[in-house]
């Protein structure tokens, strides 16, 4: 038999054991609002806009890499093909340089390049790994990089032609986007050639 004192604990104890229960869901549910009262982070800010200076300056490092390169490429490459692509990658980027060099001058503008861009550091730096690269494995691994440099080239100029403000760069980095497609089919050209697809 139960006494009334014992009947008084276990009615104390679970109303106790309850109001347990009701503050954790009371502090689930605080913590779920706060959660959704706690803003979302603020979103990336975008890129800064480029100057003129700063597109004309891109296009020149983009162009010297690639002639650097393709230079490499004429000399170190073994098949004959490979050779040749190199030979009309330097024609065109020396003179797709020439053209943005007489616009830098003709628009008296100082070619700059953006703040915290590392493009020209990267190309030293894959320039630098094909210098030492096995002959062996070197057309290969030159038309690839090529392909997929060309690739992102072709995106940058489409974006930067979009953002220019003079007629003059508009134009001219319209008209290189065809010449940057052109080197893309015909470095996927010689990797079936290469892969012996």
């Amino acid at each position: 038999m139960r006494t009334p004192t014992a009947v008084a604990l276990m009615v104390l104890s679970i109303a106790a054991c309850s109001k347990k229960d009701t503050a954790i869901v009371d502090s689930a549910s605080v913590g779920a609002s706060a959660a959704a009262a706690t803003p979302a982070p603020l979103p990336t800010p975008p890129a800064p806009l480029l100057t003129e200076s700063n597109i004309v300056a891109k296009v020149a490092s983009a162009d010297s890499s690639e002639i650097a390169l393709a230079k490499l490429a004429e000399t170190k490459a073994n098949k004959a093909d490979v050779k040749s692509y190199a030979r009309m990658l330097v024609a065109d980027h020396t003179a797709n340089a020439k053209e943005f060099a007489e616009l830098e001058k003709k628009a008296n503008m100082t070619a700059q390049m953006p703040a915290n861009d590392m493009s020209a550091q990267d190309a030293q730096a894959a320039l630098e790994r094909f210098k030492s690269m096995d002959k062996a494995v070197f057309d290969t691994a030159f038309v690839n990089h090529a392909v997929e440099a060309h690739q992102k080239m072709l995106t940058e100029v489409q974006n930067l032609a979009a953002t220019a403000t003079t007629p003059e760069l508009k134009d001219l980095l319209t008209k290189t986007g065809p010449v940057v497609q052109k080197h893309i089919d015909k470095g996927q050209e010689l990797q079936k050639k290469l892969t012996g697809m």
